[in-house]
């Protein structure tokens, strides 16, 4: 009798062990395919992602062609604050040589001076 019980015993554990491995088993086909699920939708997205990198490049090189040009804007601002001073300098020495030849009458009397530096600037 003894060996009938340990016979049930044996045949006992011998079916969990199988109810696990089969378990396992089915938990890890699931796994998988999820797994193939997550992969074909992140396959899916991959052709977003190629357009946004070449959007992100499109507008990088918008961007420089932008900084070079505000660059020239600033350099071109640059060079002609440089002759609207050369231009009041000159004008101003003009008007001095007038007042020397001519003191009783000064240029500052007439409505002949330069507009004050920076006042052709817009403030941003």
């Amino acid at each position: 009798m003894l060996y009938v019980w340990i016979a049930i015993a044996i045949v006992a554990v011998a079916v969990l062990v199988t109810l696990l491995v089969l378990s396992r088993k089915r938990k890890l086909e699931r796994d998988r395919a999820e797994a193939g699920q997550l992969r074909a939708a992140a396959q899916a997205h991959t052709g977003d992602i190629v357009s946004t990198q070449q959007e992100v490049e499109v507008r990088a090189e918008d961007a420089a062609i932008a900084h070079e040009e505000a660059k020239l804007a600033d350099e071109r601002l640059a060079e002609a604050e440089r002759e609207l001073a050369q231009a009041e300098a000159k004008q101003e020495d003009v008007l001095r040589a007038a007042d020397r030849l001519d003191p009783h009458r000064k240029s500052d009397e007439l409505d002949i001076s330069p507009a004050p530096t920076g006042s052709h600037r817009k403030e941003v």
